[in-house]
């Protein structure tokens, strides 16, 4: 875990990471590590998933996932052609995408949201003294637990109450990590986390412990994005042949 200065402690929350923040880095390179240690089945199954993403624009990029070892997803997209395969050795799909989809940097959010879930309203942010990554400048922030929210009853939740019932599933047991927050962009430049909770259900199950690591760097030219190499099914001429449908569905 990285090490960092603080003065007295002083809650604050960082901003909002999105899309159209991460837009405003321009060309980078993001790469995130996600482990959670616990049972082999269930809803907080062991897993280690590596995700990487070298962004130029919204229509130009490449992006891998690697879950235990095995590819998710692999994709490539230049204008308007979008590349993907499933495993390294399933032949690569080429379609066609409207211009402007945003939706590979939601993608990047994804893993964040999901290692800090089991958490809720219980992270709590103490704003550290400022430094500098890359030479950029940056906030630094010192993640925590801290006591369970009083629950609420009212309806319809917001994304803040749907967190606190979060406790329903899962009992914060400790969460420690350093967030490196851009200040000129508000999106997260570096983060590192580890915690550990217990699922309320099965009541006798295990300690579930997670570590998380993420990096955004900026990259000092665009990257080179190019189609792959191999065999490629191109789905986007007219009448190309497309996947058999799945059992039980009917074309939409």
């Amino acid at each position: 875990m990285i090490e960092a200065a603080a003065p007295e402690a002083q809650l604050e929350v960082p901003p909002p990471t999105s899309p159209g923040t991460l837009r405003a880095l321009g060309p980078h390179l993001w790469e995130a590590t996600f482990e959670r240690e616990g049972p082999s089945t269930g809803r907080f199954a062991a897993t280690q998933q590596v995700s990487r993403l070298v962004w130029n624009d919204l229509d130009v990029y490449r992006y891998e996932e690697i879950a235990n070892g095995q590819m998710l997803r692999e994709e490539r997209r230049i204008d308007r052609d979008v590349f993907r395969r499933q495993s390294v050795t399933a032949p690569w799909l080429k379609t066609r995408d409207v211009a402007g989809n945003s939706m590979i940097l939601q993608r990047t959010l994804r893993l964040w949201n999901q290692a800090l879930n089991a958490f809720g309203t219980q992270a709590v942010y103490e704003r550290l003294e400022d430094s500098l990554i890359e030479g950029r400048p940056v906030r630094v922030y010192r993640l925590r637990l801290g006591p369970l929210a009083a629950p609420t009853a009212a309806l319809p939740l917001t994304p803040e109450q749907a967190a606190d019932r979060q406790s329903l599933v899962a009992e914060p047991l400790s969460l420690e990590g350093l967030v490196y927050v851009d200040e000129e962009t508000g999106n997260r430049l570096l983060a590192e986390v580890e915690g550990i909770f217990v699922p309320r259900r099965p009541r006798d199950a295990e300690e579930i412990r997670l570590i998380y690591r993420e990096t955004r760097s900026i990259t000092p030219l665009p990257p080179d994005i190019v189609p792959p190499e191999g065999t490629i099914r191109d789905l986007s001429r007219p009448g190309a042949p497309r996947r058999p449908q799945t059992a039980g569905k009917t074309p939409g």
